[in-house]
């Protein structure tokens, strides 16, 4: 439903622009649609590996499904905060720099940026503190989501986020990264690289859930691999565009990111609030959590929007 919407909302777009007679090759309406195809094509991959990473964990039962669900509804919450801002700012800021201040440099040739360095610095502190809050409070955030410590989904459920608190890292720069290259007018690189992240845990799925039985684990382990293996192909194709950081680390600028992300952050807070309290009323009962769960996976790639 949610990759209908936004086809619906670029289709309807395209038909205004062609009414109006402005669709023809060198205006700003046709390199916008060049720009959104590619990242509504990334929106309908990473779902699509989720809904399959469901099916399998929904085969081991109601239980496991529950506990899945509840972690991964966590860990988008709390990514929201930041994640969110981040991407969006890196996007306005490198584009922004590319058209006033890039230069290249003088050994390697590519282009020196201060805003691409303080994305990426940024980008790795929120993401380890991230892991370390979800790591070290994964207890008290399944308290929050009324999942007390007597409940039979509680000891999986804090080991699955526990895990998935571990991608936090390279789920953060995998963002501020395609931010980037957003802001370098670049939708396809981020895409492809996200298609073939999402294809390793495809195949890591049933492998490490039923091949090494690793159940939750297994499907835990399968999403942070695929996330460090994007994160890292996007990193290596940004290196051959951009220094990634700075000589002197004087040279970076985050002054600008923190002040607009004071205004981004407090956008964002309310919808995590609403979403919050909507998967409270959710999480009493392990089995509704299991249905919810599935919901849950569906809603963690808008915050790629």
């Amino acid at each position: 439903m949610f990759l209908s919407y936004r086809l619906c909302n670029i289709t309807t777009t395209i038909a205004q622009i062609r009414s109006s007679g402005s669709l023809y090759p060198g205006t700003v309406s046709i390199e916008l649609i060049l720009l959104a195809l590619p990242a509504v094509l990334g929106q309908a991959i990473d779902p699509m590996a989720q809904l399959m990473e469901t099916a399998y964990i929904g085969k081991l039962g109601a239980l496991e499904l529950a506990s899945a669900g509840i972690g991964v509804a966590i860990f988008n919450i709390l990514s929201k905060i930041f994640n969110i801002p981040l991407l969006r700012i890196a996007t306005s800021f490198v584009a922004e720099d590319i058209s006033k201040n890039a230069s290249k440099h003088y050994t390697s040739g590519k282009l020196e940026m201060p805003s691409v360095s303080s994305a990426l610095v940024l980008a790795a502190a929120i993401g380890t503190i991230e892991a370390l809050a979800l790591f070290l409070g994964s207890g008290l955030f399944l308290k929050l989501m009324g999942v007390s410590p007597v409940s039979p989904m509680y000891a999986s459920a804090r080991l699955f986020l526990s895990l998935r608190a571990l991608g936090a890292p390279a789920n953060v720069i995998m963002l501020a990264v395609q931010g980037i290259f957003r802001g370098f007018k670049d939708t396809k690189t981020p895409v492809l690289f996200i298609g073939l992240g999402n294809l390793s845990a495809v195949v890591l799925l049933p492998l490490l859930i039923y091949g090494f039985k690793l159940g939750i684990t297994g499907a835990a382990i399968s999403t942070i691999a695929s996330q460090y293996i994007i994160a890292i192909l996007l990193m290596w194709s940004l290196s051959k565009r951009a220094v990634l950081l700075p000589p002197k680390m004087d040279q970076l600028e985050f002054g600008g990111y923190l002040k607009s992300g004071e205004s981004m952050i407090l956008l964002v807070h309310w919808s995590v609030v609403d979403s919050w309290c909507r998967l409270l009323k959710k999480f009493f009962r392990y089995v509704s959590v299991g249905l919810q769960s599935v919901a849950c996976y569906w809603e963690e790639p808008s915050q790629f929007c």
